[in-house]
């Protein structure tokens, strides 16, 4: 992992905003892919793990071990 990718993560992180943010990266992604058939698999994935992982934000906390 790159040193500059690390920081940003461990700058959600303590922020406790890590999920949020790669939700919205997710949701982005789903929305750049556009209404092509080919794609509606993933963007089940996608909407499915997005939504997820606003669960995770907003009821868990990470903890550095």
């Amino acid at each position: 992992m790159k040193q500059d990718q690390k920081k940003a993560i461990e700058f959600h992180i303590s922020r406790q905003d890590y999920f949020g943010t790669l939700a919205t990266l997710l949701f982005a992604l789903q929305e750049a892919m556009g209404g092509t058939t080919t794609y509606t698999e993933a963007k089940k994935v996608l909407r499915r793990t997005t939504k997820d992982l606003m669960y995770l934000q907003k009821h868990f906390k990470i903890e550095k071990k």
